[in-house]
């Protein structure tokens, strides 16, 4: 059978523990948002039925050990081992803690607490405005380029090595459309067939350096990309 594995946007879960619920839905809200899959194990393989009622009363607990709390929203996720409950939880605006002081974010496919330093860092880089998610007017499903979507799906299952449970799930966990199909401006930009008829303001610059070392010896930056808006 074939089976999926977590990463910076899945967490696999056998059951609704309260802590473990709790500490992915602070990681992903304070990362990239993602989708907390109960029901099943590391492997992507059924881990025991989780019911309806009971998953939302240990999102229910679980969210009150979030500080502040996490919006979410429950939705069927289909997998090669079924039908399973996931937990939809955005990219937030706001940095969260758990009721003890942590703060955790998702790198690779674990929930890493972070130092203060790191906090504070994080806090500083948070927009005010979650403006690479906003829905392009105008744009609809079908401005999307199929070819360049699909060479992304396959570069990215051959790097983490699982597939996605489908194409327009994965759409909406990197952020590339909304839930109605509505194509986000980091849609528009990755995979638009024409970007510049939705976004003739925007653009994109390169800038190379010498060295292949993030910083040389006078502690200037080695090499580097930039995505500006103009």
């Amino acid at each position: 059978m074939t089976t999926t594995k977590p990463g910076p946007r899945t967490v696999y879960l056998p059951n609704p523990a309260l802590l473990p619920l709790a500490e992915s839905l602070v990681a992903l809200a304070n990362s990239d948002g993602g989708l907390i899959v109960l029901g099943v194990d590391r492997d992507g393989r059924p881990a025991g039925e989780v019911w309806e009622e009971e998953a939302e009363l240990a999102l229910r607990e679980a969210a009150a050990l979030c500080r502040p709390p996490v919006p979410t929203q429950f939705q069927a996720v289909e997998l090669p081992g079924g039908r399973f409950i996931g937990i939809s939880v955005p990219r937030s605006l706001e940095l969260h803690s758990l009721a003890d002081g942590r703060v955790l974010v998702r790198q690779r496919d674990e929930n890493r607490p972070i130092s203060g330093e790191e906090i504070r860092a994080l806090t500083m880089a948070r927009p005010t405005i979650d403006f690479e998610t906003e829905t392009v007017p105008g744009a609809r499903p079908e401005d999307l380029d199929t070819d360049t979507l699909g060479e992304y799906l396959s570069r990215r299952e051959t790097r983490t090595g699982s597939r996605a449970p489908s194409v327009t799930q994965l759409m909406v966990e990197i952020g590339a459309t909304d839930r109605e199909g509505h194509p986000t401006l980091i849609g528009v930009l990755l995979f638009g067939r024409n970007p510049q008829a939705f976004l003739p303001q925007s653009g994109v610059v390169f800038v190379k350096f010498p060295g292949t070392e993030p910083r040389g010896e006078d502690g200037g930056v080695g090499y580097g990309l930039s995505l500006i808006h103009i």
